[in-house]
């Protein structure tokens, strides 16, 4: 595996992280129906990965084959490719209502 080229993005995942750890940790002494909140969260951040995917398939096809989406991830082509296609159908049901 090739070592990662510096990117835009790198500043992005340690912040997400942050925000994360501290909203649990409010979550945990509020009450319960706050994780209600965070559950959507997470729902949304699958839908934002399915997204990228998507559209970085249209627009960057070589870098974003399922064998290179499954290099990035270290995880095999049919993983990912299965994993897209269950939350794919899913997002495009999100998207319908």
């Amino acid at each position: 595996m090739s070592v990662p080229t510096p990117r835009e993005t790198s500043e992005f995942p340690p912040m997400m992280r942050r925000l994360f750890t501290a909203h649990a940790i409010r979550v945990a002494y509020g009450d319960t129906y706050d994780l209600r909140e965070m559950w959507e969260l997470r729902d949304a951040l699958d839908l934002a990965i399915v997204e990228a995917i998507r559209v970085g398939r249209h627009v960057q096809p070589a870098a974003f084959s399922w064998g290179g989406i499954g290099d990035a991830l270290g995880v095999r082509r049919q993983t990912i490719e299965q994993w897209y296609s269950r939350r794919h159908s899913g997002a495009q049901l999100r998207r319908q209502l």
